[in-house]
């Protein structure tokens, strides 16, 4: 359904998050990722989790150079995106977050890390944070065509999940 909508509409940045922690972001964004990468879409995935990042434990790369470093203006978002095992996909971690990348999220310097993303990935997956207690996937749902909204089975609250559907 994404790739189908891709064609008609502007769904090429997805933000995967959840009401809260533990229901499956991290999964469901890797193989959301993955699966679009397996079909030959030129795929980037984004930890968007900057307090708790996951991904590059995944993946098993580096922390560090991410994009709380592009956020505090060190480095260039070209020069910190790595390519994962996966044909295809590739990866740009959180990096090391500190509170001048969390006051950078708030302002307009991701506008133009999306421009120059969106000019060189077919479909760009962020791994966000949980919507509920925090405002950063607000933030980056600034930047997205879309989001999908993780609920784990015995465990995601109803109540919870209406919230998160309302932000």
């Amino acid at each position: 359904l994404l790739m189908h909508d891709a064609t008609s509409k502007q769904r090429q940045v997805v933000l995967v998050t959840s009401a809260m922690t533990l229901e499956g972001r991290t999964t469901v964004a890797s193989q959301l990722a993955a699966s679009l990468a397996r079909a030959g879409r030129r795929t980037l995935l984004v930890d968007g989790d900057l307090r708790r990042p996951a991904l590059h434990a995944l993946f098993d790369v580096p922390l560090e150079d991410g994009l709380c470093e592009v956020l505090r203006a060190e480095a260039n978002v070209a020069d910190v995106i790595r390519p994962s095992h996966a044909e295809g996909l590739w990866l740009l971690t959180a990096g090391y977050c500190d509170v001048d990348s969390i006051q950078a999220l708030a302002t307009v310097q991701l506008k133009p890390v999306f421009e120059k993303l969106r000019s060189d990935y077919d479909f760009i997956v962020v791994d966000g944070p949980p919507i509920l207690g925090l405002s950063d996937s607000l933030l980056f749902g600034q930047y997205c065509d879309g989001a999908l909204l993780s609920v784990l089975r015995d465990h995601s609250e109803v109540p919870k999940i209406y919230q998160a559907a309302e932000l």
